[in-house]
C-alpha cells in the first residue's frame, strides 16, 4: 500500500488538518563528527525544501519513513544517503531511542539512530541531494552543535540533538569504556 494523506477535523481544536494512512513508523538520524582544526562538535543537517510536506524551510536531520519490507536501520540508511549524499550502512549506526508521544510526531512511532563519524569532518564535505525527490532538500550542513539555537528546527530535532549529543557524544571517556564493556560482556 502506498503512503497516503486523508483530511479530517481534529476533534481537540475543531481545525482541518492532514494524515497519512500507512506512515505510522518513521526514523530520524542524528549524525555527529568532530572538527579538529575549530576544536568543535558538528551535526549533519538539511534544510527542508518546497516539496516537503511540512516545515519548508525549516533544519532536520535525516529522516523519513519505512518503506515496505524494509528494516529502520536500512531505512535510516536510505534516508541519510537521499538527503545527504553521506553513505552510512545500517551497522554504523546505533539505536538510541523509541518515541511514540502522538503530539510530538503525527501518531507516528520514531525511531531514532545515531553515529559518531571517526574521522574529522572535511573527510565527508561532499554533500548532495541528488540521491533524493528533487526539491526535498533545499541545503545540507555541518553545524555547530553549540550554535543549533540559531537556526529554526523541524521535528523538535534541535532539543533532541542536545539530548543525544549530552546523553551518547560528549561524556568522559571513562564513561565510554564502560559503557563499551558493559555492551560487550552484559547485554
Amino acid at each position: 500500500m502506498k503512503n497516503f494523506p486523508v483530511t479530517f477535523i481534529d476533534q481537540d481544536d475543531n481545525q482541518k488538518k492532514t494524515g497519512w494512512v500507512s506512515r505510522s513508523v518513521s526514523v530520524s538520524g542524528f549524525i555527529f563528527c568532530y572538527d579538529f582544526f575549530l576544536c568543535q562538535w558538528l551535526v549533519l543537517a538539511n534544510k527542508r525544501g518546497k516539496k516537503t510536506s511540512e516545515f519548508s524551510g525549516y533544519w532536520n536531520c535525516p529522516c523519513g519513513y519505512l518503506k515496505y519490507n524494509e528494516t529502520a536501520s536500512e531505512a535510516m540508511s536510505r534516508k541519510i544517503l537521499e538527503e545527504t549524499g553521506l553513505e552510512i550502512y545500517p551497522e554504523q549506526l546505533s539505536l538510541c531511542a523509541i518515541n511514540s508521544s502522538p503530539e510530538e510526531n503525527h501518531q507516528n512511532v520514531v525511531i531514532r539512530y545515531f553515529t559518531i563519524l571517526d574521522q574529522d569532518y572535511t573527510n565527508y564535505l561532499l554533500l548532495t541531494d541528488e540521491y533524493g525527490e528533487l526539491n526535498k532538500t533545499e541545503e545540507i550542513e555541518w553545524i555547530p552543535v553549540n550554535k543549533i539555537d540559531q537556526y529554526q528546527w523541524a521535528f523538535n530535532h534541535d532539543v533532541i540533538i542536545s539530548e543525544i549529543f549530552n546523553s551518547y557524544v560528549d561524556i568522559p571517556w571513562w564513561k565510554k569504556i564502560i559503557r563499551k564493556l558493559y555492551s560487550k560482556y552484559c547485554a
